[in-house]
Formats: C-alpha cells, structure tokens, sequence
C-alpha cells in the first residue's frame, strides 16, 4: 500500500502505515498499540465529519486497511497503490 498526505509518501501495509502515523503524530507511549491508536482515529473520525467509521472486527491489518480507505474518501490523504 501506498498513500500521500501533503507531500509525504508512506508505504508498507496498512499497519506498518498506521504506526508511522502513530510515531510522527504522538509520543509512541500515549498508546499501548496501533489497536488504540485506531480506535482513537476512528472516534476523531467520527468527531470532525459527522460521518460514521464503521472498522470490521478482523485483524488489525484489516481495520487499519479500512481506517485509510476513510481517510482517502473525504480526502484526508491520497490512495496512491491499493
């Protein structure tokens, strides 16, 4: 996977993509784990579009896979590879 936000490009998995965003955006000890992180990602979703952020109760690979689809669709960041 592949995305742009401003003019950062991350790769990796949506996972590995998740925790860059973790380590860059917080102090990597105001979360247990990336589980944390995206649940509070997807409350702040919520919050600031009014939209809901429905994440599946699979594997975190899956749900953050789904938190980054989200994002692209009220144009957070760019989906640049799927």
């Amino acid at each position: 996977m592949k995305i742009k936000i401003e003019e950062m490009v991350h790769e990796g998995t949506a996972t590995e993509i998740m925790k860059q965003f973790w380590a860059q955006s917080f102090d990597p000890g105001e979360f247990a784990n990336v589980e944390n992180y995206l649940h509070f990602l997807q409350e702040n979703f919520t919050r600031m579009t009014d939209l809901p952020c429905d994440l599946p109760q699979g594997s975190t690979e899956q749900r953050a896979k789904c938190m980054i689809m989200q994002l692209a669709k009220v144009g957070a960041l760019e989906l640049l590879e799927g």
